[in-house]
Formats: structure tokens, C-alpha cells, sequence
């Protein structure tokens, strides 16, 4: 374990404010529809907004989204989202505005995770979205990392290079975990953790193949034991990308041009305990899919297709659904193509196309009447 404290840095923030983006009516067709389109606003000066997380709030209560967009340079920035129901959806903050960032995770605690990019350095961030402060890791030594998820004890997790390694990094202590891998190093990424520290993400194998993982981790005692969570039969590559509350993964399994959404769940007998995994499917019209999140209950979310892709919901226990037919109104010109995060009340967000430009967006779970 290496103990490296976070380095704070000046990280610009760029108040960008839009006009609150207007949820569509919902009309009588729509009583049996159980989410609400909300387009979420582009920053001022930019363009091509992506959303990749969502905070966990119940129904109709105050959330944060958070992802980046780019500017007129070309730059990537941070993004915040804030949504209430006095509001809709409004740009809260972006970040970067000198240099290159984004964002992939966020806890209920407001800290968010991801990447900070100024020339020849790339490291880890962490965004205190409330308290408006930023500091920076270069994990496990490296001149090269990304946080991918954090949690709401503060500790988060990622990918370093030169070599490939997976890395733990408790913010509360200030020490950093190197988590190992499957036996090759060519590729090892943490993806997730969730509040009980377990985390999944994908190593190379003694054999040169992309294996997803599951890893029990005691933090407070720098003890970790990583699982290769395999395939579905007749696959060689998989890559486990989350996990919720109760140790249910999901990802991709993938052979040659074969591409599924993945599920992996413990399974037990009396003489031993097993991973048993199992394809999602993908939306009707679609051959491939591929999952990047699950909540509580099992609903994970993910795409379908390979080069038009529709966002795409996994119902836990149910066929895969077009997010589309979720939804009662759409903007004209809208396609949601990928959702990337959803919480335990079922709002979702992602990115997709409105007459050709690449915006982002949020699925308001609402009662079904």
C-alpha cells in the first residue's frame, strides 16, 4: 500500500447558466408510462454533453448528475447537473476551463470522481460539488490514472498505468491500494465499488484474456481477495463495470463480433458458493448489448446495438426494453442511444442525439397510474 495524500490544485470553476430544461406534459396515453424525458441543458459555449451518474434521492426529491461536455476549443469539461421540482434541470457548475476534465462517479455525500487533464499528465479527481473544491491524485505513482466510482465513505476506485494496475484509494486515510489482477497485466481497471467496499472491474488473465472481477475488500486492513467472475459459455472477454448493494454485477461478455449485456450473481450450496451468470439480451431489432449499471433492485441499464444503438433498460427478471417506450413524450429529433447510470428510485441518465447533436439526458421515474 502506498500513502499518498490528495494534492489540491486550482481547478477554475465556470458558473454556466442555462435556461431549466421543461419536462414534456403528460397527456392520457401516457398514464401507463413510468418515466419523464428531461433534456438536460447544454453549458454556455459548449457541446457534445454526456451524463454518467446520478445521485440516489427518492421520488421527486432534489439529485446531482454529473458528466462533461466540450467546449468551443475542443476541450473536454466538467459538468454538474442539479435537478428539483421548482426548477427542472439546471447546469450547476463546469470545471477544467483552462485545461481538460470529466466525470464518472458521484456518491450521496456530493463528491465526484474522474480525470483532470493539463499537458502530459493525466490524474485522478475528486470534486466536492458542494463545497466547491478539487484535488487531484497521481495514483500508485503513476503520471497516468482515473477514478471511475467513489462511495459514500469517501473511497474510490480506478485505473493507473505504465504498468496497467487497479487501484483503492481511501480518502479518509490518504492510502492508496495497488489491487492486482488476474494473472496479466496488459489491462486492470477498477470500475466500481459499492457501500460495503466490494468492488468489480476487468483484468487480463494469465492467458491473455479480458476477464470481469468481483473483489471482497477490507480497506482498514489492506486485505482484498479478487474472483474471475468468467464468462457466458462459449465467450472468451468479459468486463464487469458495476455492482450494487447486494453483490449483483453487471457488464459484457463478448466473442468476436458477439456482444451481451452480463449479469453475475453468487449462488450457494451446502459444499460451496459459484458465480452463475447470465446473458440480458438486448432491445427488440437488436443483436448485441451491453450494461453499464444496476440499482438495488436488479434493473440494470446499458445499449443496444453496434453502431446505431438505442439506450436500453435490463428489468430484473424481465426482457430488455427500448428506453424509448418508456417514455410517453420525446422531443422531435431526440434518440437516447446510451444510459449510463441508474439510482435505486429508477431515474436514469445517459446521452443520445437531437437532430445530429450529442446531448445529454435524464429519465424521471414517475408514479405509473
Amino acid at each position: 500500500m502506498t500513502r499518498i495524500p490528495l494534492q489540491i490544485v486550482a481547478v477554475p470553476t465556470l458558473l454556466a447558466i442555462a435556461a431549466p430544461a421543461v419536462a414534456q406534459t403528460l397527456l392520457p396515453q401516457c398514464f401507463y408510462r413510468s418515466h419523464t424525458f428531461y433534456e438536460l441543458p447544454m453549458p454556455a459555449g459548449h457541446s457534445d454533453a454526456v451524463a454518467m451518474d446520478i445521485t440516489e434521492a427518492p421520488m421527486n426529491l432534489p439529485k446531482t448528475i454529473v458528466g462533461s461536455a466540450v467546449d468551443s476549443q475542443g476541450r473536454l469539461h466538467c459538468v454538474t447537473w442539479d435537478w428539483d421540482t421548482w426548477n427542472g434541470a439546471t447546469v450547476s457548475s463546469t470545471l477544467g476551463f483552462n485545461d481538460e476534465c470529466e466525470l464518472f462517479g458521484v456518491s450521496g455525500n456530493g463528491e465526484a470522481v474522474g480525470r483532470y487533464t493539463s499537458p502530459g499528465t493525466g490524474l485522478s479527481l475528486v470534486y466536492d460539488i458542494f463545497a466547491g473544491t478539487q484535488g487531484t491524485l497521481g495514483a500508485l505513482g503513476s503520471s497516468d490514472s482515473v477514478a471511475l466510482d467513489i462511495n459514500d465513505h469517501g473511497v474510490f476506485v480506478g485505473a493507473a498505468t505504465n504498468p496497467s494496475r487497479a487501484y483503492l484509494y481511501n480518502n479518509a486515510t490518504g492510502v492508496t491500494f495497488d489491487l492486482g489482477n488476474l494473472g496479466g497485466n496488459s489491462r486492470v481497471e477498477a470500475n466500481a465499488i459499492n457501500s460495503t467496499d466490494q468492488v468489480v472491474g476487468v483484468s487480463t488473465d494469465g492467458n491473455g484474456d479480458e476477464h470481469a472481477f468481483f473483489m471482497e475488500t477490507w480497506v482498514l486492513w489492506g486485505q482484498f481477495s479478487m474472483e474471475d467472475l468468467g464468462t457466458l459459455y462459449g465467450h472468451g472477454d468479459s468486463a464487469a463495470e458495476a455492482v450494487n448493494e447486494n453483490g449483483v454485477v453487471v457488464g459484457t461478455s463478448v466473442s468476436g463480433w458477439q456482444q451481451e449485456a452480463t449479469r453475475w450473481e453468487r449462488g450457494w450450496s451446502w459444499w460451496s458458493n459459484f458465480w452463475i451468470v447470465s446473458g440480458l439480451g438486448a432491445a427488440p431489432g437488436h443483436a448485441v448489448s451491453a450494461a453499464h449499471d444496476v440499482n438495488l433492485h436488479g434493473d440494470a441499464v446499458g445499449h443496444s446495438g453496434s453502431e446505431l444503438t438505442t439506450a436500453t433498460l435490463f428489468p430484473q427478471g424481465a426482457a430488455a426494453v427500448d428506453l424509448h417506450d418508456l417514455v410517453c413524450v420525446m422531443p422531435a429529433g431526440w434518440r437516447m442511444e446510451n444510459a449510463r447510470a441508474i439510482n435505486d428510485t429508477g431515474d436514469i441518465v445517459g446521452w443520445g442525439r437531437h437532430n445530429g447533436d450529442r446531448k445529454a439526458f435524464l429519465l424521471l421515474r414517475q408514479e405509473v397510474l
